[in-house]
């Protein structure tokens, strides 16, 4: 993308778990269900998907994680979907070899 514009960064992520999200089928035509404006990215998606199956949690990466064999940078939404968290993340984005470009997303900004 290369973009830091709000078009770009700020996009739907839209989910459907049957039993989870909704206990029964909602039309289209309905009206949207559950939104949340909680801050969340497409590396949350994994650990959201293993949380969902009831495997253990792979672990947050340490800051120098070269040896690591496997961990995430994402979180579960789980406690987001189930209505139980606010979130609270915060997010930095930065584009090296070109122009400066820097972006750091946070709840209310």
């Amino acid at each position: 993308k290369f973009s830091t514009y709000e078009t770009a960064v700020q996009v739907p992520f839209i989910l459907r778990i049957p039993g989870i999200t909704s206990n029964t089928y909602k039309d289209i035509n309905q009206g949207p269900g559950l939104t949340s404006d909680v801050l969340v990215e497409l590396v949350d998606l994994f650990p959201t998907l293993i949380d969902l199956v009831n495997l253990d949690p792979i672990p947050l990466c340490p800051e120098n994680n070269v040896d690591v064999e496997l961990c995430t940078e994402g979180v579960s939404l789980l406690p987001v979907i189930q209505n139980l968290s606010r979130g609270g993340k915060v997010s930095y984005f930065q584009y090296l070899n070109m122009k400066v470009i820097y972006l750091v997303i946070l709840t209310k900004y």
